[in-house]
């Protein structure tokens, strides 16, 4: 991961010459008018457009004033690793465990449902980090029986000691599969739909595993695990 520092708007300008010059020097002809390469430059550093990017020119970070829930995480995004995960369910959790302990700079922890090979569900993840985004869209965690739903709740145990339960999201609707398709192109899709917060609302979350989006009243899950973690955001 690097950082680029835009301490004018002169900086951002050169820095748009570099980027067109670089172009030019792969054969990627972007033509004479500057809208192209200015547009390109706001994505690639996460700004709404190339004004928007000037104005941010020389600011301190503490300066802007951004909730986080508003930022499109494109300089996250940019490059997503998808993770080739075991087919047992314990080795795709173990996979998914490994990327949460080695991510730097997490943003967001993102869940998804989608349709299972061999259950009703399976699990979706995408890490959203400063350190590579990775996407684990080929797991086939679950929560239909309680030694699946132990698995996730391993998962959500080490988000805890990481103390990122608070970044956790999901999306509140069963999604489709998307193992065939480019991992940015999921990843853009996951982090500019419609998000919830796992917590409080956990039963919110886990009734993403049920077609119809099912709530389930106490009991049928293991609740014990996943009031801890919701008491453990509220202490």
């Amino acid at each position: 991961m690097f950082q680029v520092q835009l301490s004018s708007k002169e900086d951002v300008h050169r820095l748009k010459d570099k980027l067109r010059q670089a172009c030019n020097e792969q054969g990627i002809r972007l033509g004479k008018e500057q809208h192209k390469v200015e547009a390109i430059l706001a994505s690639m550093l996460g700004a709404r457009d190339y004004n928007t990017l000037l104005g941010m020119a020389g600011k301190s970070a503490s300066d802007i004033h951004i909730q986080p829930e508003s930022i499109r995480f494109n300089q996250f995004i940019s490059f997503v690793e998808r993770v080739n995960v075991p087919s047992t369910t314990y080795g795709a959790a173990a996979k998914v465990i490994e990327g949460v302990k080695s991510a730097k700079g997490v943003k967001w922890v993102i869940f998804a449902a989608r349709d299972g090979e061999m259950n009703e569900s399976a699990t979706s993840i995408l890490i959203v980090a400063e350190s590579g985004s990775l996407l684990f869209d080929q797991t086939l965690l679950t929560v239909e029986r309680r030694p699946r739903e132990l698995e996730l709740v391993d998962i959500f145990s080490v988000l805890k000691d990481r103390g990122l339960l608070g970044l956790t999201r999901y999306i509140p609707r069963r999604v489709k599969e998307t193992s065939k398709r480019p991992s940015s192109e999921v990843a853009d899709e996951m982090v500019n739909t419609a998000l919830e917060p796992v917590f409080p609302d956990w039963q919110g979350f886990l009734s993403i595993y049920s077609k119809d989006l099912k709530r389930y009243g106490p009991g049928i899950y293991a609740d014990e695990y996943w009031n801890e973690f919701k008491g453990h955001l509220e202490s």
